[in-house]
This record gives structure tokens, C-alpha cells and sequence, in this order.
């Protein structure tokens, strides 16, 4: 065998054991014996070897170790929170060396890439919840100050006791918010112990509150009967049709004429 050809045969092998394409292989191997015969075959096969490697990524720049391969080079993430220092320092103006910036229970890469949050403010929307307290427990919106939409922010919701996710949280009817503006207690559904539902008291346009006769509803604001009294107490709706203290005077008049004419009658 000759050496040119004994050098092919190891290139051959050599590029199959590298890049595991026999293509690739016979490419090479003809490369080389092309060169050995035009008198270049120092270091030829050698040579093939090292493009056969570049060629499957190994030591190559697109490869393993290069520079676009799977650990290629990344901008420099000091803290390892999953920003790049030169995005930490020139865009979101958090710390390069600190993963959580604010201090709120998320790293600023998980604020930035998953919540959409500012990494460097613990309460991004100002509910007076922390990011990472809204996110992990109460799984409310770190983005927006009144989740469920109530009229209550969701910082005021836990401070009272109310279900932070919905929007009336003793069920009567009435959103959390118009109780709490109503000085009403979210949490009960009679607010006032009347055996009446807040929902339904609203509904009267009553205000649910006791009133000086002990009833349920507050003395004035009772709009839900049909009678209707006067300066003086009396119903005119009861008895006769009434309309007054003309019927009276209208009355006595035909009475006065009726005894007259009796009277001459008689005489």
C-alpha cells in the first residue's frame, strides 16, 4: 500500500470517527490524495483531520466550544439572575451583583421574563403587596392594584379579612367595595342583624342601617309602601273618596238647605 493511499485510509477513518458522515469522510480523504499528488502532502492528512473537526463544530467556532455552540460565550450575568449585567446597569436599573434588587421574593430575571413586574420596586402596583407575596400566596395580579375589581385595593382586602379573588365576599350581593363605602361589613351578609339580605335593603333603596322605630329600615328613607300620609295623620286613601276639608264645608251646606226645607214643610 502506498502512502499517499495509507494516508488517505487514516484521514478516512479518522473523519467517519469525527463527524460520523461517510460523505464527509470520502470529501476529505479525496482532498487529501488530490494534494499528496500535487506534492503537498506534508501535513495534509493531519490538516483534513482538523477541517473534519471544525466541520462537526468540536474546537470550530459554530461548534461546541464556539462561540454560537452550546457554551458559547454569553454576556457577562454576575449575579446569575438571568439578565445580563450590561441590561441590569443600562436598562432595568437594578444591580448586577444582587439577583433580587428589590427585595420582594423574585429574582429580577423572573420579574422581567415571567411577571412582567419592575425589578426594582418590591410593590409594583403600589396595593401595598409585595411581588412575590402576590404571585406566590395570594396568586393575585402584581400588575394591578385590585384584582378581582371590587372597588378594594388588594393590600385593604387582606388587611379586612376578604376574599382578595372576589368580588363580594359574603355573597349578598353587594360588592365588597359598596359595603366598605356604606360602612357596611363585607364579610356579612346582614350587616344590620334585620333578617334582611344587604343585597335586598339596596335593592329598596334603603340604607341598611337600624332605625329609631326598631325596624330594619332608617326612619326617612322608607320608599317601598304605597300610603301616603299628611300634615296631620290622616290617610285620605282609607273611607270614603275624601279629598279634603272642602267635602266638609260642601257637606254641611247641603245639610243646613235640607233641614230648611223640612221645616217649612212642616210649618
Amino acid at each position: 500500500m502506498s502512502l499517499t493511499r495509507a494516508r488517505v485510509m487514516v484521514v478516512l477513518a479518522l473523519t467517519l470517527a469525527v463527524t460520523g458522515s461517510p460523505l464527509s469522510g470520502v470529501a476529505l480523504a479525496e482532498r487529501t490524495a488530490l494534494e499528496e499528488s500535487q506534492g503537498s502532502a506534508s501535513g495534509s492528512a493531519w490538516t483534513s483531520v482538523t477541517l473534519a473537526m471544525q466541520a462537526n463544530g468540536t474546537n470550530g467556532t459554530s461548534g461546541t466550544n464556539g462561540t454560537n455552540g452550546t457554551n458559547a460565550s454569553r454576556p457577562p450575568d454576575s449575579d446569575g439572575d438571568g439578565l445580563s449585567d450590561a441590561n441590569e446597569t443600562g436598562r432595568y436599573n437594578t444591580g448586577p451583583t444582587v439577583a433580587d434588587t428589590d427585595g420582594d421574593g423574585l429574582s429580577d430575571g423572573e420579574e422581567v421574563k415571567l411577571y412582567g413586574t419592575d425589578p426594582a420596586y418590591r410593590d409594583t402596583d403600589g396595593d401595598g403587596l409585595s411581588d412575590s407575596i402576590e404571585v406566590r400566596k395570594f396568586k393575585t395580579n402584581p400588575k394591578k392594584r385590585d384584582t378581582d375589581g371590587d372597588g378594594l385595593p388588594d393590600g385593604e382586602e387582606i388587611r379586612r379579612g376578604t376574599n382578595v379573588t372576589k368580588r363580594d365576599t359574603d355573597g349578598d350581593g353587594v360588592s365588597d367595595g359598596e359595603e366598605v363605602d356604606a360602612g357596611l361589613s363585607p364579610t356579612k351578609r346582614d350587616s344590620d342583624g334585620d333578617g334582611t339580605t344587604d343585597s335586598t335593603e339596596f335593592n329598596r333603596t334603603e340604607t341598611p342601617t337600624p332605625s329609631s322605630d326598631g325596624g330594619g329600615t332608617n326612619a326617612g328613607t322608607e320608599t317601598g309602601g304605597n300610603e301616603s300620609t299628611n300634615a296631620t295623620g290622616e290617610n285620605p286613601a282609607e273611607g270614603s273618596n275624601q279629598t279634603g276639608p272642602g267635602f266638609g264645608v260642601a257637606a254641611a251646606v247641603v245639610a243646613l238647605a235640607s233641614a230648611t226645607l223640612l221645616l217649612r214643610r212642616r210649618a
